[in-house]
């Protein structure tokens, strides 16, 4: 059960402004965030709501760009994926932002030399 309920329309315009199918959501955690993954075409996204109680939209935005910093130069980060409009944040509703992000590409660490 999510700590916090999380209506349909919030689900609905996160998707929407992301250009995801909300029948191809799946439920992944809520921790921090509620994480959805969405399949198509082989490709995994997933789709990250921040409420602003953990972090407030400034945070959110420069959590965004710096990973698209680090993606842009080719670390193995989880590169943030621009809205319909380009925007890589986009307001859910009143108290959730909402990110999409790529599969992290690469290999699992191992600390075994």
């Amino acid at each position: 059960m999510s700590r916090r309920l999380l209506a349909d329309p919030t689900l609905e315009r996160a998707a929407r402004a992301f250009d995801l199918d909300t029948t191809r959501l799946r439920f992944v955690r809520d921790v921090a965030n509620i994480v959805y993954a969405h399949e198509r075409d082989g490709r995994v996204r997933f789709l990250r709501l921040t409420h602003e109680a953990d972090r407030g939209a400034p945070d959110v935005d420069a959590e965004l760009d710096w990973l698209a910093f680090l993606a842009a130069r080719g670390l193995p980060v989880c590169r943030p994926v621009q809205s319909v409009d380009g925007r890589l944040r986009v307001a859910a509703d009143d108290h959730h932002s909402a990110a999409v992000f790529e599969r992290v590409r690469g290999e699992p660490c191992s600390l075994e030399a």
